[in-house]
């Protein structure tokens, strides 16, 4: 397609970024900087204290302390989206 004016080819769009360009947008720090900064904190301590970090017997301990703040915050985010819960302090 041409510029009738100027007989050059008009700019079209930039092609869709490639597949591997996507997921390496989706996978960027900025993103989920909670979950690498959880992978980092996870690799740290199993490769330093690996007997005690990686037991059965510690997650179990961890799943048990923090089930209830769990489930209240599950309850909350709901309610919140849901845009039933108000925030709000005043009128």
């Amino acid at each position: 397609m041409t510029s009738v004016l100027t007989k050059k080819p008009l700019q079209t769009e930039l092609p869709p970024p490639s597949r591997a360009s996507r997921v390496r947008h989706l996978l960027s720090f900025k993103n989920f900087s909670a979950l690498w900064v959880f992978a980092v904190i996870f690799t740290v301590f199993s490769l330093t204290i690996p007997r005690t970090f990686l037991a059965p017997g510690n997650w179990v301990s961890l799943l048990d302390a923090q089930v209830v703040v769990a489930v209240a915050t599950i309850s909350v985010v709901i309610t919140l989206a849901a845009g039933v819960f108000n925030l709000a302090i005043g009128v």
